[in-house]
């Protein structure tokens, strides 16, 4: 139905049981009662106290809708839609404009001034729409734009750093895996191949037969031959003997080395 959400809001058909009237930018329900019980036909008016002319107003983007009534527009096919953005600023009677060649390029300019009646959602891809706010409307506008490009970059940077974390958790595990694996071949090779028997044991054996084998080459002496040999020494006790045996043996040794 024509001018159902009235003027200076959108119809949208298409949201079941919902109301389907909702308000352009920089504009607010005329009769805030009869929004609250559905009932859009009174349409929107500027917001209180809005400024949009010469006061840092500019245009919005509303997406993905058919333009209000075109035969209230007018029509420029000579200029670019920046162009048409450029003119719209120098008349502040300007509400909106759009595209005139949706199916070109996107050249030529519909411009609309005073209320923009029975702006639509489309079922299929609509167009976009430029509705003229005020300075206030248009940085709130632009700061929830930013926020979203900032949570998408954050997102991406956590998307990042998640995806290093996990690299260098697995280049950490297979790092360590072949640490343990190179520790696992040395402590073989502490073994024999007999598993009652470890390098160490067979080292000392070896050790211990070596030094048997030396023992067995070295001269003994009994006790008397070396009392007799000592005889003029102080060292006459039995014990004195021993020591000054063990200190002959150690010298022996010695030397032989």
């Amino acid at each position: 139905m024509y001018g159902r959400c009235g003027p200076n809001s959108n119809c949208d058909d298409h949201r079941g049981a919902e109301f389907e009237c909702t308000y352009l930018p920089g504009f607010e329900p005329k009769s805030p009662r009869d929004w609250f019980l559905k009932d859009g036909s009174a349409g929107c008016l500027r917001k209180e106290g809005a400024k949009v002319c010469k006061s840092g107003e500019g245009f919005v983007k509303v997406e993905r809708v058919i333009p209000p009534d075109t035969s209230a527009a007018h029509v420029n096919m000579n200029i670019s839609l920046e162009a048409c953005r450029e003119e719209g600023l120098k008349d502040c009677s300007c509400s909106g404009y759009a595209t005139a060649n949706v199916s070109g390029s996107g050249s030529g300019c519909l411009s609309w001034y005073g209320d923009l009646m029975d702006t639509r959602v489309p079922s299929e891809e609509g167009q976009n729409l430029f509705v003229r706010v005020d300075a206030v409307t248009l940085a709130e506008i632009q700061m929830q734009s930013k926020g979203f490009l900032a949570k998408k970059g954050m997102m991406a940077v956590l998307a990042v750093g998640a995806a290093v974390i996990i690299v260098l958790f697995i280049s950490s595990v297979l790092f360590l895996r072949k640490k343990m694996k190179g520790k696992g071949t040395q402590n073989k090779m502490l073994y024999n191949v007999r598993p009652d028997a470890t390098w160490l044991q067979d080292t000392l054996g070896e050790e211990e037969h070596n030094e048997s084998t030396t023992n067995s080459e070295l001269q003994f002496f009994d006790l008397n031959t070396i009392i007799a040999a000592t005889y003029n020494l102080p060292c006459q006790t039995t014990l004195d003997v021993v020591v000054l045996a063990q200190f002959i043996r150690v010298s022996y040794l010695m030397d032989k080395n």
